[in-house]
């Protein structure tokens, strides 16, 4: 371990594990490993958008950061020497510490996962993806069951078709009267997603490409099911003894029909992206940051 190490692990009382490190700096609990850093602290969303943009300015090309439920991690580069790795560090270290404490984020004393005050008697350690945190007995076993929980993509998906199905009806009524609307794509990924959850498949970036997939195959599928249906009723209108199907292949000979058709296709795909982009961002951010789930 470089000197410049041993001296600020000093000062401020780190707790040593081989190449883990333990400890408060300017009032933030600080976990250290080689190249990584993560300092523990709650704040609102609109405080950790101010953090981020004057967090950006301070940091250099090769180090990079992100925020998860309990604070912030940075990573520096690996081509630097140790001592120069060094140096870097705890000046960025002390730097977001400053950041931090100026925007009202709560540190060491609060529970990092929901902000509330601890005391001796409520605190718990918890090994989370291999950094120590000091939180609140009760979000302690939440975060003991979430990582326990098997995610089942299975019933998971099934959720998410549910969710899919309802908004392709709605989609199909409102087109009948003769509208595009996003709501219906709107509604079959919010829905979706919480029956995804509900079901027992767990909130992350595979179960918003799960729902997502699900929502425009569904979306899309109304739409052929609708002309599949046209073209049966119009078969049988000329008493045409052929299936639904051939009906619709026959249909498609037609220019208008076809024409129809893949206007039809190109707009319900258009306004389900419209429906549903907004949501899958916000989904996306909430799962980063992991505070709604």
């Amino acid at each position: 371990m470089h000197e410049i190490w041993q001296d600020f692990f000093a000062k401020n009382n780190f707790t040593i594990n081989g190449s883990f490190t333990n400890g408060v700096v300017n009032g933030y609990r600080v976990n250290i490993t080689p190249l990584k850093l993560h300092i523990a602290f709650f704040a609102l969303p609109e405080q950790i958008l101010n953090i981020e943009q004057e967090i950006k300015p301070i940091l250099e090309e090769k180090i990079t950061y992100e925020f998860d439920r309990y604070g912030i991690i940075v990573k520096t580069a690996s081509i630097w020497t140790m001592e120069k790795t060094a140096e870097k560090t705890i000046f960025i270290l002390n730097k977001i510490c400053d950041i931090l404490k100026i925007n009202g984020a709560v540190g060491d004393g609060y529970c990092p996962a929901c902000g509330k005050k601890i005391n001796e008697t409520d605190v718990k350690k918890q090994d989370v993806d291999g950094f120590l945190l000091f939180v609140d007995s009760e979000c302690a076993d939440i975060i003991t069951e979430e990582t326990t929980q098997p995610n089942n993509y299975l019933l998971g998906f099934i959720g998410a078709a549910i969710g899919g199905l309802c908004g392709a009806v709605i989609g199909i009524i409102i087109h009948l009267i003769g509208f595009y609307a996003g709501i219906s794509s709107f509604i079959a990924f919010v829905l979706g997603v919480g029956l995804y959850k509900k079901l027992g498949g767990k909130a992350d970036k595979r179960m918003v490409v799960i729902v997502t997939s699900t929502t425009f195959i569904m979306m899309l599928l109304s739409v052929f099911i609708m002309y599949l249906v046209i073209a049966g009723n119009a078969a049988a209108e000329e008493n045409l003894e052929i299936g639904a199907m051939e009906a619709f292949k026959l249909c498609m000979n037609d220019m208008e029909f076809k024409s129809s058709f893949i206007i039809d296709m190109v707009m319900t795909f258009l306004f389900t992206v419209a429906g549903c982009v907004a949501e899958i961002i916000k989904t996306l951010r909430a799962i980063k940051r992991n505070r709604v789930f």
